[in-house]
This record gives structure tokens, sequence and C-alpha cells, in this order.
């Protein structure tokens, strides 16, 4: 009954008060990843940078979420990133029922996923090593006995 059609697009979910198990997984996913950022950004202080770099005082940081992984950030931002492309997901279907131009074969099709997956994946793996190489390079043997106690990602497992 309450399923539309426009331009033989189906509208999956015209009623945006209803919330699917899928949507309060992902909002929530999104909410932990801010929190863990933001507790990122709060622990390292003057030492974070959005660029990979190392700063003339720069000590290795080991307490707050550092005390659990190497890179606690990136597991909040792959936490966030899950959320945005679910959501484009769920709002891919409204593209062609307010654009004049039909841009949904290229927000929403599976070699745009694939491609995104292989970027990510690829660009967010060549910073972390050359950050690791970085921070290596500066630390040495502190950061062997850092890095050899704890995981990247996900406590105990990643």
């Amino acid at each position: 009954m309450y399923q539309q059609e426009h331009n033989n697009v189906v509208i999956i979910n015209v009623r945006f008060s209803e919330w699917s198990f899928y949507d309060i997984v992902f909002y929530i996913l999104n909410i932990f990843g801010c929190f863990i950022r933001l507790w990122c950004f709060r622990t390292l202080k003057e030492f974070f940078t959005f660029n990979v770099t190392i700063l003339k005082n720069h000590r290795l940081i080991d307490t707050g979420p550092y005390a659990l992984v190497i890179h606690p950030s990136y597991t909040g931002v792959i936490l966030m990133t899950l959320n945005v492309q679910y959501m484009i997901y769920q709002l891919h279907y409204y593209i062609p029922i307010y654009s004049p131009v039909d841009f949904s074969p290229f927000i929403f099709n599976w070699y745009y996923y694939t491609l995104f997956i292989f970027l990510y994946v690829y660009l967010g793996t060549q910073r972390i090593l050359n950050e690791e190489n970085l921070l290596k390079q500066k630390f040495g043997r502190e950061w062997d006995l850092y890095s050899k106690k704890r995981k990247r990602f996900i406590p105990y497992l990643i």
C-alpha cells in the first residue's frame, strides 16, 4: 500500500518517520565512530594532524584509545564511512524524482562500490603504512614494543 513508483523506479520507503533495524544499526555505528574519533582528537591534542607528520616534540601516545589499538582514529572513520555508504544507498531512490538529470547510475551501482572500496582500502593502507614507517623511524625500539602489544584497529582482533 505504501510502496510507490516514479518513472519505473521503485521507492522503497517514502515515510521517513519509519526506521528500519538497519537504519538504527548504521546510525549507532556512526555515532560510535564519531565518539571514537573525538576521543582520539582529545587524547592526541597538539599531535593530531590531518596530514601524516612527525612534530619536533613528538612523543608516542599510549593512553586513551591508543592504549587499546594502534589506529583508533581510523577505526572511527571506517565506522562513519559505513554509515555514509548506507545513506547513499537509501537515498539513491529519490534522485530521479528530485533531479532534472538522472544521476542514479553514477551514485549507486556495484561498479561504484567496488571502485570505492578498492580505493578506500588501497589509500588507507598506504597512509597507515606510511604513518607506521615514520613512527618506526622516529621512535625505533619504543615503536616496536608499542606495536607488538596492540592490534591495529579492533582490540584483540584486527
